[in-house]
């Protein structure tokens, strides 16, 4: 993360997940189709930052102040049985990066 000019990324390689195969399924544990161990990858970047907004609440003690920007995900999976796919980079057009504190943290 680099607060300084906008940027962010966010890398997860072979993260151990299931595939239930559908929403049902997975609603019902796998109680309709056994699951098969599957992983998932995805790389996020934010970027492209460039109007800076800073929020201050002293009544709650919070702030916060972050960067608008846009953000990119490309993931893929995989699971055991063969099954693969990666889907095609998507940016959002929108996103945020940013700190905030609370609490104890807020003079």
């Amino acid at each position: 993360m680099n607060l300084g000019n906008g940027s962010a990324s966010l890398h997860v390689a072979d993260l151990d997940v299931e595939d239930y195969f559908n929403v049902v399924n997975a609603l019902l544990d796998g109680a309709l189709i056994p699951e098969a161990e599957a992983s998932v990858s995805f790389d996020l970047t934010w970027d492209r930052g460039n109007e800076r907004v800073k929020i201050r609440n002293r009544d709650t003690g919070f702030a916060g102040e972050y960067i608008r920007n846009e953000a990119t995900l490309v993931w893929s999976a995989e699971n055991e049985l063969g099954f693969s796919f990666q889907a095609d980079p998507h940016a959002s057009g929108f996103a945020t990066v940013g700190h905030e504190r609370n609490g104890v943290f807020f003079s």
